[in-house]
């Protein structure tokens, strides 16, 4: 099946009121306006250190950002699940230095 994209600038305002989709094929939740507290932006990129000194946004809109996208609470849960431990508490924000 064709895709079919549009691309357009838009200012801060109607930026702010946009909403996303979950990036999980075939789920169709989505939300508007600010993401709720359950979902989680996935922000996938290369660099050959972290990109401590950069922006989110400087990240997303790099050359080497594979992927900027929502996922909605069950499918965070089930990306979770499926990668391995890496020692942080469960459902506890990273901590900063």
């Amino acid at each position: 099946m064709t895709k079919t994209y549009r691309k357009e600038e838009i200012g801060g305002e109607d930026l702010s009121q946009m909403g996303s989709i979950c990036a999980w094929d075939g789920c169709e939740e989505q939300f508007q306006g600010d993401m709720p507290p359950d979902w989680r932006w996935m922000l996938v990129y290369w660099d050959p250190r972290p990109a401590a000194d950069q922006t989110v946004a400087e990240v997303s809109l790099g050359q080497f950002c594979d992927r900027d996208a929502a996922l909605c609470p069950k499918h965070k849960d089930e990306l979770e699940a499926s990668l391995k431990d890496i020692g942080r508490w469960a459902k506890e924000p990273a901590g900063r230095a």
